[in-house]
């Protein structure tokens, strides 16, 4: 929602910068970004030089991780689309540098040590005082202050550019004085051994894959637009951590996205109602009389329109002033719903001005509804500031043209039903007029 604002509306990206502050500065990288559709940096925490990186891999593919070695050292870097209601509004990504410490929290058994070798030289290692040495391994040996070191390397994919290489060695030197005490078993402990490397080099890929592929499946969900549940791990790793914060954010945004479909509602009502009466308004009677035409043809029934006019609402109002003709207009409404049918359907066209809709099988089933209707409201009494209000209503009645396009019977039922309340209003008030025939030239009243 916040990204939608940014790039859809043109907000400042201010608030993007505190919604990370608050919500994401835990999350354990080393450069954050977020880039708009036009790939603008929105948010930018050291990320310089990695727009350029994430633009690239999203031509290759929209989303997902990859290496980088650059002046910063080795970086893994992970990226997604961000998508809202279906359309893509930026890119998100972050990097994580495998420096020293990051190596020296990978569990990696009591012996093994990581090493990122680049041009032939120890470039970072979970080992302290081995930067820069000479890396030469032979037949995946290597041995390093007085340490023989059995080694298997990691490798390390997608890429871009060049990378160094990632080895994890484990100490033979424990090894080497068994064997020393048991020479009978040398070969058998040599097999061991080097089954030892791959099982510990399986289970630190597995280790650092298998939660990074969980979280990228529930990212790729997300950015199609679902929710799902994640389970929080009871692990204490950064992995673990992320995913279990990942979790909350997940939890976080399924609220939120009740919230906004608790909105939408309410927003989509009050579009198509009028905010006093609650009745439909002018606008839905646009989307609702094409549908109870169409119903009128295929069932043979008459489509008709009963005009209602409040009379003499104005000295109501002059009189009790506004809040008063409010209170008015709402008991008005009220008291339609409650003598109307379940089919009809009820409008505020304006001001003091109303319509029934109703599918009927002849004129004298209307005219006994707009007749209920007309004698009601003449006995209703309204308290409103200690003052008691009586009113009574002109109703005007027309029916639709079958024959007419939807626009046009539409208007000509409008302009019938206006000229039959003219009439009832030329003629006293308080009384119900027809207009069955094709309207000939005259004028309305108001």
């Amino acid at each position: 929602e916040y990204l939608f604002a940014v790039v859809d509306i043109g907000t400042d990206p201010d608030p993007l910068e505190i919604l990370y502050e608050r919500q994401f500065s835990w999350v354990p990288g080393d450069r954050f970004l977020i880039l708009g559709r036009d790939n603008r940096i929105l948010v930018n925490r050291n990320g310089d030089g990695l727009a350029v990186e994430i633009h690239n891999a999203r031509q290759r593919q929209e989303q997902g991780a990859f290496f980088l070695f650059n002046g910063r050292g080795l970086q893994l870097v992970a990226y997604a689309p961000v998508r809202y209601q279906q359309r893509y509004l930026g890119t998100v990504a972050i990097s994580r540098t495998l420096d020293r410490r990051w190596l020296a929290e990978q569990p990696h058994g009591q012996s093994g040590v990581l090493f990122v070798v680049h041009q032939g030289r120890i470039l970072e290692s979970s080992l302290t005082g081995l930067i820069g040495r000479p890396f030469a391994p032979r037949d995946n040996r290597l041995i390093l202050e007085g340490r023989r070191f059995r080694l298997a390397r990691l490798h390390l994919t997608p890429a871009i550019g060049e990378l160094p290489r990632l080895w994890f060695g484990l100490d033979e030197t424990v090894l080497l004085s068994r064997l020393n005490r048991h020479r009978e078993t040398i070969f058998l402990i040599a097999g061991l051994s080097a089954i030892v490397v791959l099982i510990f080099g399986f289970l630190i890929i597995r280790h650092f894959t298998r939660p990074l592929t969980e979280l990228s499946n529930i990212t790729r969900e997300v950015a199609a637009g679902h929710l799902p549940e994640l389970r929080k791990s009871r692990r204490r790793d950064e992995i673990a951590q992320l995913a279990n914060h990942f979790a909350d954010m997940l939890q976080a945004l399924r609220r939120k996205d009740a919230e906004v479909k608790r909105a939408r509602d309410e927003l989509q009502k009050t579009a198509i109602t009028d905010s006093l009466t609650g009745l439909y308004n002018r606008r839905q009677l646009g989307e609702v009389f094409p549908k109870l035409l169409a119903e009128a043809r295929r069932s043979g029934h008459g489509l008709w329109g009963v005009l209602i006019d409040l009379d003499k609402f104005k000295p109501i109002n002059d009189t009790h002033g506004h809040i008063c003709g409010d209170v008015v207009l709402e008991q008005f409404a009220a008291r339609l719903r409650e003598h109307s049918r379940a089919n009809d359907y009820l409008f505020r066209m304006g001001g003091e001005e109303f319509l029934v809709l109703t599918v009927a099988r002849d004129r004298e089933g209307v005219l006994a509804l707009a007749e209920k209707l007309r004698a009601t409201m003449a006995t209703l009494r309204i308290t409103c500031n200690d003052s008691t209000i009586g009113f009574t209503i002109s109703c005007g009645v027309s029916r639709a043209r079958v024959e007419l396009d939807d626009p046009d019977s539409l208007r000509d039922m409008l302009t019938r039903a206006d000229l039959a309340l003219y009439r009832a209003k030329q003629s006293g008030r308080n009384q119900v007029q027809v207009e069955d025939e094709a309207p000939a030239v005259a004028d309305t009243a108001s």
